[in-house]
Parts: C-alpha cells; structure tokens; sequence
C-alpha cells in the first residue's frame, strides 16, 4: 500500500498556553527592573514559580558585533528556572555563549542595551539547533531591550526531523503532498497543519507512521502552514519543527484582460535602496524592481487580470531609508510601508478582477455565541453582485460550512450558532451572473468563553506614593469581563505576601454591581491594608466566580516595591551597574587604567567638572548598620600615580523621602584624603536612620586638574527583616516517617547553616532540608554568613482521605485541603479518557496527566513541591471541562 495511502485520523486540539511568573537567585545583580520584579515575586512564591527537578539541556548564543569591538555594555541575562547567568561579547566580532535550562522550566531571556547597539546582533537556539530568538541583522533597527523572550524551556529526549529537508510538492488547489527525512527512533509523526499563521494546537493533525503525508480537503489560493513532530515513545515526543508554508493554486474560470499596477519606491538618503528590491510575480513569472541611486522612482507594472498577483520585499542595508507605495489600475494606494519595511509576501491579490469580491474583510466584533464580519466594497461595484459568505472550524473545507448569501451592498453580516473558546474560518466571495470572484480569506477568529471574568488590574496603592503609604491604605483593582455574559454577584479577594487580607463576605469582597461584555469596572476594597513599613508587597487580587471557564485570567499579581531588602552588595563585576541606579560614570574592565578590578569611574576634569550616582531605595535601616564603599583619585590616563586633590571632594548624601530632600552624611576633601593609588576603604555608620529605608547619593566636583575618580564595593551591610524561608513540606503517610521538608533562604548572605529540632526541642538536623519525618510540628533556626538569623516553624501533616470534593458525579478530589498529595478518583459507567491539570492562581499550568480509557481510575496530583495557598484542578471528559479549588496546607 502507498504510505501516502495510510489512512489517518484527523483531530483537532486545544492546547492550552500559560503565563508564567518565574524566579531568579541573585538580586543585586540584576541589570532590568522588570527582572527585580519577577525576583521579588519569586522570592516569595517560590513554590508556585519552581518547575519540578527534570532533565537539562543546553541553549545556544550565537552574538556578532560589526565593527569588531564587542557590544559595548550590552548584556543578555537569561532566568532558567530561577537560576540567571548574563552574556555579552567583550570584543572581536562574534562569540558564542551557551547556558542551562531545564525542561518544562519558564525561561526568560532580557536585552539590555548598551552604547553602541546598532552594531549588535545575537541568535538563540534550543538544543535541537532551532532557532527561537533572533534580534535581526546589525544595523537600523538596533536590538529591542527589555524581555525579549518568554516561554517554557524544552529539553526533548526524541529528535526532531532534519528541519532543513522537510519538502512539499504536488500542490494543487486542494491538496499538497509533504516529505520529510525519516528520524529512527520515532514510532509515528504527528503533522498539524492549518491557514497560515494559526496557533499550533488548534489547527487539524493527524498520526503517520510514514515519513512522508497528503494533505486533503484544502481551498484554492490559500497559504497553508504545516508542523511535523515525532514520536518515540511513552514521554519521549520531539519539539515541532515548522511552519512550512506553501499556498494552494487557483484557476481563474476566465483569464481577464492585461491591466498596469503602479509601484512607487523613495529613499529619503537619496542613494538609492542599496541592495533592497521588491518582487512582483504572477504566473511563476518574477521581476525584481528597485533603485541604484536617486529618492524616487516609479514603475509600471503589467499583468494579466483574474491571475493570482504577489508582491514581496527584500531588505538590503539602511532600511531606515527605505519607504513604497503600490497603487491599483484605478491610481488607489492599496499598500504602502516603511521605514524599515516588512520583508517577505507583503501583497496578495487577483489582479484587477472582472468580478471583484470585497477590498477588506475583517471581524469588527466577536463574541462566545455570534461574531460579526465586516467588509469594503471596491469603489463602483456594490451593485455588481450579491456576496456569499462561508465559516466553519478553522481549517474547514469549501462547501462543507455553513453559508449566507447578502446583497452586493451590505458591507457587514452577523454570524450565528457558533460555539464557545472555539477557532472559525470565514470566507466572502461575489457572484458576478455567470462568474464569482476569488474567496477572499480565510479571515480567523476564535470565539470568547459565555463566562469568563477575571482581575486584570491593581490600580491603587500608587508606587508614585510610596513615601507616603498608611497604615490603612485601600487597593483598589480593575475586574476585566472577558465573556460574553454579564457577570454579577461574583466574589473577589485579594492577599499580600500570601497572606490572606482578611475580606470579610458579603460586607466586603462580593461585587453586586454588572461587568459587562468587553468591559473592565473599578472597585476598591472596604478592607485595607498597612503598607506603611519599607519593603516588597506582593498583591495577589483574584475573583470567584462559579462556572468561570477559563481560572487562568482570574488572577493578577502586582508588585508594590518601597524599597528593596538589605544586604546591598555592589562590586560591578558583572560589568554592569544595576538598572535601578542612575548615573553618569563608565563600568571600566580590570587594568583599563590601572584598576585591579571592575570599577564604575569618571574621568574629572574641566570639561567634565560632576560625577553622579544614585542608589535605588534600601531598607528598613537597622540600628548598627552602615555603609561602605572603595574608592581613589588617580592621574587620568594611566591611574598610576595618585592625584591630589584641594578644591575637589566627594560627597556622600542619604534621602529617606524618596530623594525630595537629602541629608549629606560625609564629606572627603583634602583635609581627610590620603593620597595613594589603591583604593581607600570608608565606613560610615547609618543609625540615624533607623527604621527608614534610604537611598544613597555620591557626588564627585572637580575643582582642579584631569584626574580618575573610581569607585568600587558599594555596600549597606546588615540584615534583611527577615531571611524569608521558604520550606516545601511533604505529608507523612499515615503509620510511617515519610515525611520531609526542603528548605530555602532567599534573603541574606550565603553560606548559610541550619538547626532543626523537633516538638521536644531535640536537634534531628542541621543540614538544609530534612527527611524521614512522621506527623508533628518541627522548629528550624537560620543563620547566614552575616550573622543575620530567622527561623520558622512547620507542620508535617499525616495524609487521610477523609475528606473530599466533588468535581462531576463520578470524579472525586480527596484530601481537601491537602498537605501535597491529592487524589483525583474517577468511576464511570462508560469507559472514558480523562485528561487533568493543575493551575496555582495566577494561571499557571503546573502539572498534567491524562487517565486512560477506563470505568475507573485513581489518580495522584502532587503539590509537595510548592507553596501553600489555593489552587485549581480541571477536569476535562469529552470535551467538558470541570474545575475544582484544591487548598494546599502547611
């Protein structure tokens, strides 16, 4: 039998994508205060944001710099799971640099710029060798900065199909045929497929055991894209390797007649578009147009009417440049674009139609049930013809959805009977007497839940006031309504620090008003909270609301940071100076002028007559705390020789009103300065600002000479107010010592020891975590390399069953709340697949298991590895989904 004979299944699935929240373990030397945040957030939810032990593999930094001398202070720092390593190229012209991931664990990946970007580029690969990230060519535009990345690491144990022999052929307006290299330890492949640009998991797929396949039941002229994944076995599925786009043909019924399409091409320089060109092909015939010299030039286009017209763009250098306007036989410009151009297929049309269908189509409104399509009609044509409109399931085929039929003046119809959180095609096309004009489409659209409501924002407190913050102070929140209902009468919470704030229902925390459709409503809450005391609140704000299909969006965190925790340890090493700081030195390498170390420098002199710096804000100052710091003034260039100073000075100041006031705390000058070449150590005592938290500003004034002026260990030492552990404890079974804790500091300064002891005040251990615990209560005492010290007590719970929530009438989720483990215990008269997972509440995705075909099933849902708090289960038989609250226990 012809493999691609072999009959297949063709399914369609819904993968459900997550946000994640993720950690990182070295604070202060983070250089992007969007990574601060997650870190304050990880720090105290460690549990909810740390993927479970798994296998590593290895990404791969590909970086370039033009002109050859490195990037200049620009610096990748890439999370993996919680652990940060930063990148950059020193010098030369490229580097490679590589780091850790670990499968299934959030992946982050920030840029921050340095002085010369436009020569920098870099490309990252995941361990199959594909690439996930590219910044572009050198040049204009220079790398975006900020999170440039954002997904779950793979570390597949199944390898990919060859992605560079992956070819599709045989194409005809209704089918295509793929092929692909044979991978030998795969035992099918999955192909998905769908219009181009469809999400992956919702388009059709089907199994093969071949390595080649025939895709069916396509339209004319439309542009497919196609994945390809292998299988090896039980948990051992290759990455998708894709898209691979090809578009179908299409056979006008009559050929029309030659007509002249208008391309307009400018170069603001005025040299030409070096090297850029735009492509016009019709009939697998291409001409290249573009421009040697000069800022404008106009071509005259000759095609062949009713044929498939395609236009595309290729980039050379300075697109910045480069701008272009195409224009239709009737002089209408109906693309332009530029500077920097999109490169590729830009314009795809039938050439000058005899009977034209619609210029524009999209969904002006989509809701859960009904959704609304919207068109343009060509200028002089309304009347030319009635339009019939098609939709079905993405991916559908023509003739086998659902049709309409409006007169040729509408320009909009209401579309009806549609199914919720589900994707459509839609298709328009005109009937001309005897001929019908090309379907313009598809136009893809997924459907809203009817019930869907969530938080989506912490407006009040203000971080603008965090000076300024009471004891009683109100959050306030936005609460979004992403459904098509109205939703009323629905519960909404909030916690800090996971702590629960105490909302009091139904005084308090029960919204009696109506969200609407596509609406968000501001609602403060009557309980307040005491935000006065320097720190990090993490708010969690969320809402209940019974049938909510979709807890993912319930949930939103907001960090509210009045200053940051003690210690502040600062030597520049990472050849960076932390985002939250402003100043206007240089980060100069070991032996740049004599320097040991890395080292945050001015060069002083008169045409530079002020260095400054400024802290972010730390605290809460504790009595006996201080702060110290390196520094030297030596000869500019050499720094060899000491520099003596008479009129100059640095100035250290301290702010505790959020830098409106600053109070100056030392002085050095000539009257305290020795002169010497190596850096002088200072210690200033911070009592007086005990309880405060501050921020700490140098200012260096240049009275006389060129000189450097170098400083280096920049730290505030003390305690933080706490070390914040964070223990994840396991139950005890019932009758046995099975029970443990893993423990970890995420404040203060490693190394740190440990002392556990038990409810009789017997040391048991003095090692980090613990194992080979029966039920009972358990006491450990911290300390770190400072001396700093906390402790914290823990529960070991003995795991019953005697208590239990019931999902559906026959699926039952035992213990409730629970210590870790829970059980999801599922009996059906009829033999039926169950697919399961589990959300913490911000969205999450943290675990997923699938129950076979079966009338009954046991299953264990284990949550010892993470954070107490609540916790959503769903439940998904034949395409219905269940959720439960699963409350996870200390």
């Amino acid at each position: 039998m012809d493999n691609r004979q072999e009959e297949a299944r063709i399914t369609r699935r819904n993968i459900q994508s997550t946000l994640m929240k993720f950690t990182v373990t070295k604070l202060f030397r983070l250089k992007n205060a969007a990574i601060a945040a997650i870190v304050i957030f990880a720090f105290l939810f460690v549990g909810l944001t740390k993927a479970n032990a798994q296998a590593t593999c290895v990404y791969t930094i590909e970086m370039f710099d033009s002109f050859g001398d490195g990037w200049n202070g620009g610096v990748l720092t890439v999370i993996a799971n919680g652990d940060t390593t930063t990148h950059t190229l020193l010098t030369g012209t490229q580097g490679t640099s590589s780091f850790t991931a670990t499968d299934g664990g959030p992946l982050l990946i920030y840029y921050e710029s340095g002085s010369l970007d436009t020569e920098v580029a870099f490309d990252i690969y995941d361990p199959d060798g594909l690439l996930i990230y590219t910044s572009g060519p050198t040049g204009f535009p220079a790398p975006a900065t900020g999170l440039i990345f954002e997904g779950l690491a793979t570390c597949p144990n199944c390898p990919i199909p060859n992605p560079n022999l992956v070819a599709i052929f045989d194409i005809t307006d209704t089918s295509a045929h793929v092929n692909w290299v044979d991978v030998p330890a795969a035992e099918y492949y999955t192909v998905e497929y769908g219009p181009q640009g469809f999400p992956l998991g919702f388009g059709l797929s089907f199994d093969t055991t071949s390595s080649s396949a025939d895709l069916f039941g396509l339209n004319p002229c439309v542009t497919y894209d196609v994945y390809i994944s292998a299988y090896c076995g039980v948990d051992s599925t290759s990455s998708y390797i894709g898209p691979y786009s090809f578009t179908t043909t299409f056979e006008p019924a009559v050929p029309g007649d030659t007509c002249v399409y208008t391309l307009q091409l400018f170069d603001s320089f005025g040299d030409g578009w070096n090297g850029s060109f735009l492509t016009v092909e019709q009939s697998g015939n291409s001409t290249d147009y573009g421009m040697t010299t000069g800022s404008e030039i106009t071509y005259e286009v000759s095609v062949i009417g009713n044929l498939p017209l395609n236009i595309s763009y290729t980039a050379g250098a300075f697109q910045n440049e480069v701008s272009y306007k195409i224009l239709d036989p009737s002089g209408n410009v109906v693309f332009e674009d530029g500077p920097f151009p999109a490169t590729g297929l830009v314009y795809s049309t039938i050439a000058c139609p005899t009977c034209p269908g619609p210029v524009d189509v999209w969904m002006s409104d989509v809701n859960a049930t009904n959704a609304n399509l919207a068109w343009q009609n060509l200028a002089g044509f309304q009347d030319a013809g009635p339009y019939v409109i098609e939709f079905g399931p993405l991916g559908f085929t023509l003739g086998t959805g659902v049709t309409d039929t409006v007169p040729g003046s509408f320009s909009s119809l209401n579309l009806f009977g549609l199914q919720e959180h589900t994707y459509y095609d839609v298709y328009i096309w005109r009937l001309c007497d005897t001929l019908s004009s090309k379907a313009f489409g598809p136009v893809s659209f997924q459907t809203l839940w009817l019930n869907d409501i969530g938080v989506t924002s912490v407006l009040a407190p203000d971080p603008e006031l965090k000076c300024y913050l009471e004891p009683n102070d109100t959050v306030t929140i936005g609460i979004t309504n992403f459904g098509q209902n109205p939703q009323t009468l629905f519960e909404f919470n909030y916690m800090v620090n996971g702590n629960l704030a105490g909302v009091s229902m139904p005084q308090d925390g029960l919204y009696t008003g109506v969200v609407g459709n596509d609406s968000t409503n501001v609602i403060s809450f009557e309980t307040t909270y005491d935000f006065s005391s320097p720190g990090t609140y993490v708010i969690t704000a969320w809402t209940a609301l019974e049938g909510d299909s979709d807890p993912s969006n319930d949930t939103t965190t907001y960090i509210l940071q009045t200053a940051l925790p003690k210690p502040l340890a600062e030597d520049f090493e990472d050849n960076a100076v932390p985002a939250t700081w402003v100043h206007d030195g240089v980060i100069y390498a070991p032996n740049a002028h004599n320097n040991p170390t890395y080292v945050l420098a001015d060069n002083l002199f008169s045409g530079d007559q002020e260095f400054n710096l400024t802290t972010q804000r730390i605290g809460p100052i504790e009595d006996g705390d201080s702060l110290t710091f390196d520094y030297r003034y030596t000869n500019w260039s050499a720094g060899t020789t000491a520099t003596q100073i008479s009129g100059d000075s640095l100035i250290v100041q301290v702010s505790t009103d959020c830098e409106e006031s600053w109070q100056t705390i030392h002085v050095i000058d000539s009257t305290n300065h020795v002169d010497t070449n190596i850096f002088t150590h200072v210690v200033i005592d911070l009592s007086a600002f005990a309880d405060s938290a501050i921020t700490v500003r140098f200012i260096g004034k240049w009275a006389a000479g060129d000189y450097w002026l170098d400083l280096d260990n920049i730290n505030i030492l003390g305690c933080p107010p706490s070390l914040n552990l964070v223990g994840l404890v396991s139950p005890s079974v019932e009758g046995s010592a099975t029970g443990k804790i893993n423990l970890t500091p995420y404040f203060g300064t490693g190394p740190f020891s440990y002392v556990w002891t038990n409810e009789m005040g017997d040391t048991i251990a003095t090692t980090q975590n613990v194992t080979g615990l029966e039920g009972g209560n358990y006491f450990v005492e911290v300390f770190d390399a400072n001396g700093c010290t906390d402790s914290k007590a823990f529960t070991v719970e003995t795991f019953t069953a005697t208590e239990q929530v019931v999902i559906a009438p026959d699926i039952l989720l035992y213990p409730n709340p629970t210590n870790g483990m829970a059980t999801l215990d599922i009996q059906m008269s009829v033999a039926k697949a169950v697919d399961f997972r589990v959300y913490d509440i911000s969205g999450n995705q943290l675990t997923r298991g699938t129950a076979p075909a079966s009338v009954h099933s046991t299953n264990t849902i284990d949550l010892s590895g993470f954070s107490p708090g609540m916790y959503i289960v769903q439940v998904i038989v034949e395409d219905r989904a269940y959720h439960a609250r699963l409350m996870l226990v200390r």
